[in-house]
């Protein structure tokens, strides 16, 4: 997400890296080149299809305001899209 964040497995491109915690396995669940941005809404789509459906995995960030910065925190995991705030 930030030019200063670490690289990871997944790639240089990758803007959200998902690992596996059971597993240690790392996939792409938002591509840099493949985003939206809407109002206070950042959507990364991925290139990997959704097991069992037609559409991409895909993580939505959604920024909010407040008095100290802070990292986005994983909230939620519906319909393979990962919501972070």
């Amino acid at each position: 997400l930030c030019e200063s964040s670490p690289l990871t497995s997944c790639g240089s491109n990758v803007a959200v890296c998902a690992r596996n915690l059971t597993s240690g396995e790392e996939q792409s669940v938002g591509d840099l080149s493949l985003l939206r941005l809407s109002g206070s809404v950042l959507d990364y789509n991925s290139t990997k299809k959704c097991p069992g459906s037609s559409n991409n995995v895909q993580s939505s960030i959604s920024f909010q305001c407040g008095k100290t910065m802070g990292t986005p925190e994983f909230v939620a995991l519906s319909q393979c899209v990962h919501y972070f705030e």
